[in-house]
């Protein structure tokens, strides 16, 4: 749960999922970007040019390296939970969990997020999202830094093993379908 409501002297009201596009349906965001993280709607931040500007570039080269391995999401919801839909920048999900047409993956076995503004966020909420959803592989493209952040291991609700990658460094992911990335790609 979001920390300012695990310490909070006061009950908080949780959002489900169902209840959230309910709302969207209705206008309630008045055409907002937003995610659903455990029961709570997030804002999310406008890309701005450096991240737009990797994301394209990222998008280009992880649709060539997945093609026929699986499928590459990029922005589009994963249904984690009843109280978490993000929407990160790319999850790479394996065939056989590719759900129907009437709903969101529930898994993947990748997601990256490209981050500046929201970095803390990327790196320790949304983190624990993840590996509380068993998510195998999260990196986070840290603009500021200019640096690969790659969790692995999901253990209990956090990442046991986070390396950080610089320029000059190559990361290949550990699950299938594999992608490699240059970490100067990301940085232009």
């Amino acid at each position: 749960m979001l920390l300012m409501l695990r310490d909070a002297p006061y009950e908080v009201f949780r959002l489900p999922r169902d209840r959230y596009y309910q709302l969207a349906d209705e206008g309630a965001f008045d055409g907002r970007r937003v995610e659903l993280i455990d029961g709570v709607v997030i804002t999310m931040n406008s890309m701005r040019g450096p991240h737009a500007s990797t994301v394209m570039h990222l998008n280009l080269a992880l649709a060539a390296q997945v093609q026929g391995q699986g499928a590459l999401r990029p922005g589009l919801p994963l249904h984690l939970s009843d109280y978490s839909e993000p929407e990160p920048d790319f999850a790479v999900i394996a065939l056989k969990d590719l759900p129907d047409d009437s709903d969101h993956p529930t898994t993947a076995s990748l997601v990256i997020e490209v981050s500046e503004t929201s970095l803390a966020f990327d790196l320790g909420l949304k983190a624990d999202l993840y590996a509380a959803a068993k998510i195998p592989e999260y990196w986070v493209i840290d603009l500021v830094h200019q640096k690969l952040v790659v969790h692995l291991s999901p253990k209990r609700g956090k990442y046991t093993r986070v390396s950080r990658f610089g320029r000059g460094k190559s990361v290949t992911s550990t699950v299938a379908p594999k992608v490699t990335v240059a970490v100067d790609s990301l940085f232009r």
